[in-house]
C-alpha cells in the first residue's frame, strides 16, 4: 500500500511540475504593432490611404487599419487642392502614437504623386517611433 501512495504522489508531483514549466502564452496573444489611417478629406483619402497601406504592409511586421483603431499609431491626413496652380495640392500629415501623443508631422506640396511621398514620410516616422518603443 505504501508503494501505491508513494507512486501516486510522485506522479502528481510530476504533473504539477510539468504544468508550471508550460509557457503562459495561452491567455493573451502577442499582437503586432499597427498603423491606422484617419483623413479629413473624403475626396482624396483614397490616394493617401492606398499609399500608406502599401508602405506599411510591405515589410510584413506591421498591421494596417483603414480607419482609426485603438492601440495603433495613427496617420492623420488633411489635403487641399491649390486650384489650377502647378503645385496641385497640399498634403499635411501628423503621426500620433497609441496614446494619441504627437510623434511627427509633415507638409508636402505637389501633384498626385505627392500623396505617395507624404505617406512614405509618415510611415517612416511611425516606424521609427514604433522601433524606439519596442527597444525600451
Amino acid at each position: 500500500m505504501n508503494r501505491i501512495v508513494k507512486g501516486t504522489v510522485i506522479l502528481w508531483a510530476a504533473v504539477w511540475l510539468s504544468s508550471m514549466a508550460r509557457p503562459q502564452t495561452a491567455g493573451a496573444p502577442v499582437q503586432r504593432p499597427c498603423v491606422a489611417f484617419a483623413s479629413e478629406n473624403s475626396s482624396t483619402a483614397h490616394f493617401s490611404q492606398n499609399a500608406l497601406e502599401s508602405v506599411i504592409t510591405q515589410g510584413g511586421d506591421l498591421d494596417f487599419f483603414p480607419t482609426q483603431h485603438g492601440g495603433c499609431w495613427t496617420v492623420h491626413e488633411i489635403s487641399a487642392s491649390l486650384g489650377t496652380t502647378p503645385q496641385g495640392c497640399a498634403i499635411s500629415w501628423v503621426v500620433t502614437d497609441p496614446h494619441d501623443l504627437y510623434v511627427a508631422h509633415g507638409l508636402n506640396i505637389g501633384q498626385q504623386e505627392e500623396f505617395t511621398k507624404a505617406m512614405l514620410s509618415a510611415a517612416a516616422a511611425a516606424r521609427k517611433d514604433i522601433n524606439a518603443q519596442r527597444s525600451h
